[in-house]
């Protein structure tokens, strides 16, 4: 049986429909590694607000056995790199907002990282919270708001 050349070309090509079935393909993978990447991101960011947290509340804590009573404002030089930078903030607002008003809040009225500062401290009982970057929507902002700041509060405007 003999092949015109022809015959032999066409079979060795790929069809319109494969090729675009392979971009496709490419282009899911490609999604699914940008969004893992996002996350991954997302995760490290958390963390390392979550370890500040615990950094600051630590230094909170040893001025509260040196002197008996919460330190009045959070300073820098207790800090080895001064007072821990948020990701969220772009350096616009203050790093602490030190609120007074009421001695028994836990949690600052406004959860987002904005002109308040990026973290909360309230020196009447020693309370450290961080605000989280704005979310797609409220209740995405309070879930992060919860998760960073291992809370379980259930609106916004909570404080308690």
């Amino acid at each position: 049986m003999k092949f015109r050349s022809s015959e032999i070309r066409a079979r060795a090509a790929f069809t319109l429909v494969e090729v675009l079935i392979v971009v496709l393909i490419m282009g899911i993978l490609a999604a699914a590694v940008v969004q893992h990447s996002n996350h991954s991101t997302q995760d490290a960011q958390i963390a390392l607000v979550q370890q500040h947290i615990r950094a600051i509340k630590n230094e909170v804590e040893m001025q509260r056995a040196l002197t008996g009573e919460f330190p009045s404002e959070i300073k820098a030089e207790w800090f080895a790199s001064g007072i821990p930078k948020h990701p969220g903030n772009d350096g616009s607002v203050a790093d602490i907002h030190v609120f007074s008003t009421v001695a028994s809040r836990q949690h600052p009225q406004y959860k987002i990282v904005d002109q308040f500062g990026a973290y909360w401290y309230n020196p009447n009982n020693g309370a450290v919270r961080a605000r989280v970057p704005e979310q797609r929507t409220n209740a995405v902002t309070l879930a992060a708001y919860n998760y960073v700041n291992n809370a379980k509060l259930t609106s916004l405007s909570d404080t308690t």
